[in-house]
């Protein structure tokens, strides 16, 4: 369908009354628009059309009209309330095909349970009525209509799981999808291809049934659950690791977790796609033990949730944080170009996980100290101490913008939102040489840090909220790919002195994700740990059987 088809359509669609139809005077013509929706000639009335006629006047006459009701309403009025399902007293092979690919929701981590579908047999018998092929042949295109929506922009609402998730998918006109599938030479396979074609998206979903089908792993030796096992920790329970992972006991301390063991764990680790940090802890104590709570099927059906979130074309340059990976990465044309390290948020504040477009980087930027790091932090310091303002290179100012003297203001009767505190470019500044931004509802952004030994350690959630990145030069002259008019030299040579802005002339899409299984750029299936929880409430609210450990 033309884009001016189906803006026609859908306003056409919005003007739907739930007690009356469409005028007779707009049939040819929307017949036209759609395309192919229309049988050729005039409309016979039969039987069937007219028990499809008394089913679709039940749909607009019911308690709830809405979007997907218009559209079945719509779809039959203007073919005359001819049957699309069901022929000659049966359902039409188009129709059985559909009902099988529906029948298999769960290969696309949906559950085929919430999609209701006629007998697949109706009819091969005894001809069924004329009154059960109308129900059926509209069975079928509402399951069709749900389906296309879940596999298209997921089940739920993002922002139900999270105030601090900000996607907000917008779903397929539900008119579109039935258009799209009938007009379609396989129907099945129009129907599926609602699903994300994002390579990330296909390749978790191949793991999805690998995953199904792996065998329950034949564990003898197990490792009794605990507290943490750190390196150097001492502890009984260490001997059952070593054998556990076939690691000799004739050592002089055994139960000691040496250099040794923490070598295998990481191994281990990597090979169950966990965090590789040498610790054992929840999610290794579940994979060594092959026990069920590590739930890999259900996280792994979340996290294609999360990936429905995102814009179908993600275009062919943008940047891709993975909060729960710790990671950024620039991809061109499908393929890596630039990866590095970030530092994320804390739990208690969390990076948010949205999409948008880097507008600007910043070379010297100053830092204008969030209202709550104010309150929170600096002024319990300031009010001990007013030379640390000096000495940390912050200025502070009133509510009329003017500079204040920091050793002039009684401190201890200053809230925080009766001054704003930035902190000058230079050494130490907290957001480094540059930041990346790309203005947004929650304030955060991507920069440069002076902190680099944080970027060593395996979990990285350490931030207010931005996300700090390892090598932001490197990162910088990545994104200049996309920006041949501006020289990487040019912004370099800015290091220094005051503030400076450099626009973009085409923003880059920046994603933030909160992927914590996702297949990486080896092959290799990966498990993140669910630092914000957000993984276990999508399973909880997609009804799964078990929570994400």
């Amino acid at each position: 369908m033309t884009r001016t088809k189906f803006v026609l359509a859908g306003l056409l669609i919005a003007g739907l009354q739930s007690n009356s139809a469409l005028a007779y005077e707009y049939r040819d013509g929307l017949s036209g628009l759609i395309g192919g929706l229309a049988p050729a000639g005039a409309f016979e009335t039969t039987a069937a059309t007219e028990a499809i006629k008394a089913r679709v006047e039940a749909l607009l006459a019911g308690q709830i009209v809405g979007e997907d009701e218009k559209a079945i309403a719509l779809f039959y009025e203007t073919r005359g309330y001819q049957p699309e399902w069901t022929a000659e007293g049966r359902l039409t092979p188009a129709a059985q095909a559909v009902i099988f690919r529906i029948g298999r929701a769960d290969f696309d981590g949906l559950d085929p349970k919430a999609y209701l579908v006629p007998d697949i047999y109706l009819g091969r018998g005894a001809q069924a009525s004329v009154e059960e092929l109308a129900e059926a042949d509209i069975m079928l295109s509402r399951a069709i209509l749900s389906y296309g929506h879940d596999a298209a922009v997921g089940r739920l609402n993002p922002g139900s799981i999270s105030p601090n998730i900000g996607y907000r998918p917008v779903a397929p006109n539900p008119l579109q999808i039935l258009v799209d599938v009938t007009e379609a030479t396989r129907p099945a396979d129009a129907l599926a291809a609602f699903n994300p074609t994002s390579p990330a998206f296909v390749a978790l979903r191949q793991q999805l049934a690998l995953e199904r089908s792996r065998p329950a792993p034949e564990i003898g030796i197990q490792v009794p659950a605990g507290r943490l096992l750190r390196p150097g920790t001492s502890d009984e329970r260490v001997l059952a690791l070593r054998q556990r992972l076939e690691i000799t006991t004739d050592v002089a301390a055994p139960e000691v977790f040496d250099a040794e063991l923490v070598a295998a764990v990481r191994v281990f680790q990597e090979t169950n796609g966990l965090s590789a940090d040498g610790v054992v802890g929840p999610n290794t104590y579940a994979a060594l033990n092959g026990e069920e709570p590590l739930n890999r099927v259900n996280e792994i059906i979340a996290n294609l949730e999360q990936l429905r979130w995102l814009p179908r074309d993600l275009g062919n340059f943008y940047v891709h944080v993975n909060v729960p990976n710790f990671s950024l990465e620039v991809r061109k044309d499908g393929a890596i170009f630039h990866e590095t390290r970030v530092v994320v948020g804390t739990i208690d504040n969390q990076t948010p996980i949205f999409a948008d477009q880097i507008e600007h980087i910043v070379v010297n930027p100053y830092w204008n100290v969030p209202t709550s790091i104010t309150g929170n932090e600096l002024l319990p310091i300031i009010r001990r101490d007013p030379g640390y303002i000096a000495r940390n290179n912050y200025q502070v100012f009133g509510r009329g913008g003017a500079q204040l003297d920091p050793y002039g203001v009684d401190w201890s009767s200053v809230s925080a939102n009766q001054v704003s505190i930035r902190q000058r470019p230079g050494a130490g500044n907290a957001l480094g040489e540059v930041k990346f931004l790309f203005p947004n509802q929650y304030a955060v952004y991507l920069h440069d840090t002076p902190s680099k030994n944080l970027f060593n350690n395996p979990v990285r959630a350490y931030s207010h909220g931005c996300m700090r990145v390892q090598n932001p030069w490197d990162f910088a002259a990545a994104l200049l790919d996309a920006e041949p008019g501006m020289s990487f030299e040019g912004l370099r040579g800015q290091i220094g002195g005051g503030e400076k802005w450099n626009n973009l002339t085409t923003p880059i899409p920046v994603y933030i994700t909160y992927l914590t299984a996702f297949v990486d750029k080896d092959g290799q299936l990966v498990f993140r740990n669910d630092i914000y929880g957000h993984t276990a409430k999508i399973e909880e609210a997609l009804g799964l059987d078990s929570p994400t450990i």
